[in-house]
């Protein structure tokens, strides 16, 4: 080991495994760490389970491009880490690697990771943008959560978003999800989980893209200034209280492969004064539209006026007779 080397190595310890280095612990009082690439000849390709965990002083680290995998907890609670470059080698970001980074501004990600895992960037409190690579098919649950300085996020429009991902990022304003595609990424249809974007009150719109088959329970609930919401013809299932308390919403649409519409999915959206109903509509459950709650009351009140657009002997004409709703049909 020459002198160079061993400089580098002051800051971490490191084991090695079949041939390979892998970073195992930090110096907490280490400010930057730059990692080398080999150790003793051998390729560093790990960075290991909590290997710089609660390492508060840490304010840059360089990762090399022999790096494949951060394990889980890698730099949770790094509070004073300010931004991270992933080198594209990197194939695997385990649950939690970042969470709590309260001061982490950016973040620059591999082209090569396919799924981040579970609370990867949680409370990750000043993040303000992040580009998502088309390589990625899954963001798991609580991915972003509670990225309350959030403002843009870019993914791919074959990207599964669980559940919670992006649950009180109270700062969102854009979801863009484009059109290009990785040869990593093999999906063709993708679904938006429970509660996925939950509380993100400064949501003003969002076009949802033609991959999308299904959005799960309370998706967008008390996303109090979301105006406007384009569901995509591929949308299969629309599951219970998606748009509760969605205050503004005024315009949606329901696509022709909607069976059913499930209990309480625009309920308590107020300014939602009509909606049209296809035809091939098979089933609509109790409040699903045409109420909001009175807290106070603990009751369900009728939207004033609330008009029905669909067809004569459909689902929404019986939903508007059983609930006393104007209808206007469009036979």
């Amino acid at each position: 080991m020459d002198k160079q080397e061993n400089s580098l190595i002051q800051n971490f310890d490191f084991d090695i495994i079949n041939k390979k280095a892998i970073i195992t612990r930090c110096n907490t009082s280490a400010t930057e760490v730059v990692i080398p690439s080999e150790i003793m000849g051998y390729p560093v390709t790990k960075i290991g389970i909590g290997a710089f965990f609660i390492c508060k002083k840490l304010k840059s680290v360089t990762i090399p491009s022999s790096v494949k995998i951060i394990e889980q907890d890698a730099f949770n609670k790094c509070i004073s880490l300010i931004s991270i470059t992933i080198p594209n080698t990197v194939e695997i970001i385990r649950k939690r690697a970042f969470a709590y980074c309260e001061n982490l501004e950016s973040i620059q990600l591999s082209q090569s990771i396919i799924i981040l895992e579970e609370a990867t960037f949680r409370e990750c409190k000043k993040l303000k943008s992040i580009s998502i690579p088309n390589s990625v098919n899954q963001i798991e649950e609580e991915t972003f959560e509670r990225c309350e300085n959030l403002v843009s996020v870019e993914l791919s429009q074959y990207t599964n978003i669980g559940e919670n991902a992006f649950l009180d990022c109270k700062n969102l304003k854009s979801v863009k999800f484009t059109k290009f595609n990785s040869t990593l990424n093999t999906n063709k249809e993708i679904m938006i989980k429970r509660q996925a974007f939950g509380n993100c009150i400064n949501l003003k719109s969002i076009n949802l893209p033609n991959s999308l088959i299904e959005i799960g329970s309370h998706a967008f609930s008390h996303c109090n200034n979301l105006l406007s919401i384009k569901f995509p013809i591929s949308l299969k299932f629309i599951e219970s209280d998606i748009f509760w308390g969605c205050h503004k919403l005024r315009k949606v649409n329901i696509p022709e492969a909607v069976k059913q519409i499930r209990p309480n999915t625009f309920r308590h959206c107020k300014s939602l004064k009509s909606i049209t109903i296809p035809k091939t509509v098979e089933e609509i459950w109790w409040y699903a539209f045409g109420y909001f709650y009175d807290y106070e009351k603990e009751v369900n009140i009728k939207i004033e006026d609330f008009t029905i657009y669909g067809y004569k002997e459909t689902e929404a004409e019986i939903y508007a007779k059983e609930n006393n709703f104007n209808f206007i049909c469009l036979d």
